[in-house]
């Protein structure tokens, strides 16, 4: 889908558990606080001559955790960079034999605005690559939830019924059936994919319920907050696709 090609076993395991990773998160938002606040990484500076007196009083506890948090990212997208050139190499190499195998960023390559830079296919691929593992974890959660539920089974499956008849179901014809799209949609909702969305920067100045957020800020909404607002939705901690 993203690069139009077959991804061998070997590559889509490796790819599926570092997606999963970066999702699970090896450190929080807002952290490390050093690359926020630069005296924090001088201190840390400072204080590594004397980093196995302070360590013996537990003094150096959550600056060896961030460190480990820091290298465990910095391998997980060392991993996610390199596949990311095979693949994205390799799509290169096609479209100048003259494959036209349509793709997300062979779209992007062949019918873009003027040519991108090396940094930003990086970005579209990683982008494009992320945004697909949420997809398989929401149908594991959906699937999992009617296996728990006979009545929403029974509601999807008479709703089908109603529609088709005997006939058999268009698996391709998604938009057919209303409560069938309604349970995805409801699923998109109620089991979001990451807790967080991922980071954006702030393009103009803009105030959000009376704080001013200005231009060129880093900004990450909260998914799940958002889809379980009381404010936006009538009980938000249900998953009714009926309604």
């Amino acid at each position: 889908m993203c690069f139009g090609t077959f991804v061998n076993e070997a590559d889509a395991l490796e790819l599926a558990h570092t997606e999963l990773e970066i999702f699970r998160g090896p450190r929080s938002i807002g952290q490390p606080l050093r690359a926020a606040i630069p005296l924090l990484d001088f201190a840390h500076q400072m204080l590594r001559p004397v980093h196995g007196v302070l360590k013996t009083f537990h003094l150096m506890e959550s600056l060896d955790d961030t460190r480990r948090c820091d290298e465990a990212s910095k391998s997980i997208r060392e991993v996610e960079i390199g596949y990311a050139a095979r693949l994205k190499e390799d799509l290169h190499a096609r479209i100048r034999a003259g494959d036209a195998t349509p793709s997300q960023l062979g779209d992007v390559l062949r019918f873009g605005n003027g040519p991108l830079t090396s940094a930003d296919e990086y970005k579209i691929a990683l982008s494009l690559m992320t945004s697909g593992t949420g997809v398989g974890a929401l149908v594991l959660w959906l699937v999992g939830l009617l296996a728990s539920r006979p009545d929403l089974q029974a509601a999807a499956h008479t709703a089908i019924r109603a529609e088709y008849g005997d006939a058999d179901p268009d698996p391709l014809d998604t938009g057919r059936v209303e409560y069938i799209s309604a349970l995805v949609t409801k699923a998109g909702r109620y089991f979001a994919s990451i807790t967080l969305g991922f980071p954006r920067e702030t393009i103009e100045d803009v105030e959000v319920n009376g704080v001013l957020i200005p231009r060129g800020t880093i900004v990450m909404h909260n998914t799940f907050s958002i889809n379980r607002d009381p404010a936006r939705y009538d009980r938000p901690d249900e998953f009714l696709p009926e309604r």
